[in-house]
């Protein structure tokens, strides 16, 4: 067969491309619209200024974890000139060329129909398009998560070591970015263990095989142990080492024990909770199932919640499994269970803590897309409500992630700009709730201390951290219906106050001033 010339490729994949312009399209939309920049941001910026002033040491102490990303955002910064926008323009670009692999793996399996229906759900998903923008390294481990996946089907399909190789290299990168790609690797071997295993005439030497494997992970864990790179800085070890601790320390499927003693409290307090089958007893007689169900719910709001049934029925419609197929499952599932028993554990779990099971399901939503499609022919009386529910299925997550910027800490941003204008102020040491107030009053992260606050009594102790560590400043934000939280100070008075419609930020200061 001759090779194809690069207009007969551009004609294959005009699909693909014309996919990338519409995400494109709206990530910078999403861009436009992004007015703060939140959650992890300022930590990162904070980071890459250290990292491009050189001091390695002093950008690795600000955040001890993985570093990749703010490295990647001290280079870019040379090119545009600006942190924010550098990590922004890494998040966009890394967000629209992870449909890519998504698109080639799903026209692999069930073809350039299926590839085009999955590509446009991958594009639209809200959970994945709510940090598209942001300066957050999570879209560049999932561009090179699904990346993993395609090379993980694909050295299954051909079985040539090279897809292999880029596999394991695509997977390791990864987990510079979200240390769970690290697991990738391991399901991979564990996987192709499990189908030599039920090969008949190998199980005496898989099992074998198992123990040598155990021996060298016991090995490698003891060297970890007694190594300081737990101490170093270099990635994020201390966390992967608290969470495994807490695992193994109370039981993989263990539940905190302060959930059940509020629970049997509840019981106690509530009407009739002495009686049988109250709503705190059930709670905690089946609460791994309600947190296996809450689990769920935050993969299915990630990929969007409709999307979810039709994955289900897309992995019914398919009739027949290859290997290649069944790595991807198996992943996800391993995937899944992976953050449930963290959510067991933690009690609490990020819809960005399960884009890697999510991005492995596109194929099959988008082989159900098709079959959904192809009851247009089928059923003519179905020729208009077809295109209507796909109209909806498309328009109702970009919707939801445009109307979700809608929530913006604008008034944060607002006084932490004010505050950096008032030159003998901003000098001050502050306490704050936020990230938004220091930030953009262009303070250093080792000028603040970071306190977490929860309700009344967290607002009060405020105050006294304040005094106790020398701080002049107190720097609040909060929705607008929880103003009444915050006490009146006595050694702090209210200096300026912004309001935007869904928060306030308040700015206090030591008296007298």
């Amino acid at each position: 067969m001759p090779p194809q010339s690069w207009p007969d490729r551009l004609k294959e994949h005009r699909a693909l491309i014309v996919l990338l312009f519409f995400s494109f399209g709206l990530k910078l939309l999403l861009l436009n619209l992004m007015e703060v920049l939140p959650d992890d941001g300022p930590l990162f910026i904070a980071q890459a200024e250290k990292f491009a002033q050189g001091a390695w040491q002093d950008g690795l102490a600000l955040n001890r974890s993985l570093f990749l990303y703010p490295l990647l955002i001290a280079g870019a910064h040379f090119l545009v000139g600006d942190m924010v926008l550098a990590g922004q323009l890494i998040s966009l670009t890394t967000s629209v060329l992870a449909l890519v692999p998504v698109y080639l793996l799903t026209r692999g399996l069930f073809g350039p129909a299926a590839a085009f229906w999955g590509g446009l759900a991958f594009v639209v998903a809200p959970g994945f398009n709510d940090c598209a923008v942001k300066v957050m390294r999570d879209p560049t481990f999932l561009c090179l998560f699904a990346w993993a996946g395609y090379f993980a089907w694909r050295a299954l399909i051909d079985k040539r070591i090279v897809y292999g190789f880029l596999f394991l290299g695509s997977a390791v990168i990864s987990a510079f970015f979200r240390v769970e790609g690290i697991l990738f690797p391991v399901i991979f071997f564990i996987y192709l263990w499990l189908v030599r295993f039920s090969e008949p005439g190998k199980r005496a030497s898989c099992i074998r095989q198992a123990v040598v494997l155990l021996i060298v992970l016991s090995s490698l864990a003891g060297a970890y142990h007694l190594s300081d790179l737990k101490n170093s800085g270099i990635a994020d070890y201390n966390n992967l080492s608290y969470y495994l601790h807490q695992v193994l320390g109370g039981g993989i499927f263990s539940i905190i024990p302060e959930i059940k003693t509020g629970l049997k409290n509840m019981e106690m307090a509530t009407p009739f909770g002495w009686n049988h089958n109250d709503f705190a007893s059930i709670a905690r007689e089946h609460i791994r199932l309600i947190y296996f169900i809450g689990l769920l719910f935050c993969l299915a709001r990630t990929i969007f919640s409709p999307f979810s049934i039709v994955f289900v029925a897309g992995v019914l419609f398919c009739k027949k499994f290859s290997r290649g197929s069944l790595i991807l499952l198996f992943s996800a599932a391993v995937y899944l269970l992976v953050c449930f028993v963290f959510l067991l554990n933690m009690n609490f779990i990020e819809s960005r803590y399960v884009f890697a099971p999510a991005v492995l399901l596109f194929p099959w939503i988008g082989f159900g897309l098709q079959k959904m499609w192809d009851l247009r022919n089928r059923n003519p009386r179905l020729g208009i409500a077809i295109p209507l529910v796909f109209l909806g299925l498309f328009l109702v997550p970009p919707y939801k992630s445009i109307a979700k910027l809608e929530h913006q800490v604008v008034s944060g941003k607002e006084a932490g700009i004010w505050l950096g204008e008032q030159d003998g102020l901003n000098q001050k040491k502050m306490v704050t709730n936020n990230g938004e107030i220091p930030f953009y009053s262009g303070r250093s992260r080792e000028e603040i201390i970071h306190v977490l606050t929860r309700g009344e009594e967290d607002f009060k102790r405020m105050e006294q951290i304040a005094l106790d560590e020398g701080a002049e400043l107190i720097g609040i934000v909060v929705k607008d219906n929880y103003e009444s939280d915050i006490p009146d100070y006595g050694s702090f008075g209210l200096r300026k106050k912004f309001a935007d419609g869904k928060y306030l930020s308040l700015i206090f200061q030591k008296k007298p001033y």
